[in-house]
């Protein structure tokens, strides 16, 4: 009778007679299947040019992940917005002191600067930061000596849409991300 009945509900389910089961299946982390989540320690970065859709994303991204994210913008109007839509820090062109020092008077520092418009800022004291992501079509990264904790690193914009690249700007902040050093992305 054991005999029957297998072979009676194996039947039933090449016919797709038996339903299967909906229940969401979670790693032993909790997270769905296919989902990696992690905690970053809030970040302190800034961002060089908020003024295209590539730096736009890369704010909004690391904001969304919990960092500190200030940036400048020579668009004033645009920059306000993004500030208010994302809650990061705006540092306008008419702005009068030397952004590095306020950041240093708020925040207490920088963790990490994140070049989006080529230029390496000249009153930026690279000895504090620990990372330095410059973001271009070719990324050259710049020869920095005396700075053993500083990681280096490019991300190569061609072909990528915005939020890959803000994906990959977020995952060379991590902590966890300090052996990937002097390599373009």
């Amino acid at each position: 009778m054991a005999d029957n009945y297998l072979e009676k509900k194996m039947e039933e389910h090449r016919r797709g007679g038996i339903a299967k089961s909906n229940a969401r299946r979670l790693t032993p982390s909790g997270d769905r299947l296919g989902t990696v989540s992690f905690r970053i320690e809030p970040l302190r970065i800034f961002v060089t040019d908020g003024s295209y859709d590539y730096a736009t994303a890369i704010i909004c991204r690391l904001r969304a992940a919990g960092c500190k994210v200030a940036f400048f913008s020579e668009d004033e109007k645009n920059g306000r917005e993004l500030a208010q839509k994302s809650g990061a820090r705006f540092y306008p062109a008419s702005f009068s002191g030397c952004i590095f020092d306020d950041i240093a008077k708020v925040w207490g520092g920088l963790d990490g600067l994140v070049v989006t418009d080529g230029k390496m800022p000249e009153t930026a004291n690279v000895e504090e930061l620990k990372r330095l992501i410059v973001v271009d079509n070719n990324p050259k990264l710049p020869l920095i000596e005396n700075s053993d904790s500083l990681t280096v690193n490019g991300v190569n914009i061609s072909g990528r849409c915005a939020s890959d690249v803000a994906h990959l700007c977020l995952m060379l902040c991590l902590n966890a991300s300090d052996c990937i050093n002097n390599t373009v992305m």
